[in-house]
């Protein structure tokens, strides 16, 4: 014997808003403060534009933020100044 359910949820409403400048920085995993990317010899300039505190995008790398890898990191942001 199977049973079969059907679940159907209608969304009442959505509300969007923004976030305040303290708020980003308390939820911001970095700070950026160059828009350099990557040093000379090829890593990720730390509070530049790919800071791994951000996430990672190198398999094998873990994101320096959740410790997880590529495939199970969903990215951090950050805020500027």
């Amino acid at each position: 014997m199977s049973y079969t359910y059907s679940r159907t949820k209608l969304i009442d409403k959505i509300k969007f808003g923004l976030l305040s400048p303290d708020e980003i920085r308390k939820m911001s995993a970095a700070r950026i403060i160059t828009a350099d990317t990557y040093d000379e010899d090829g890593l990720p300039i730390p509070s530049g534009l790919m800071d791994q505190r951000l996430g990672t995008i190198e398999p094998g790398q873990r994101c320096q933020t959740c410790g997880n890898l590529v495939s199970n990191c969903m990215g951090h942001f950050g805020h500027c100044f």
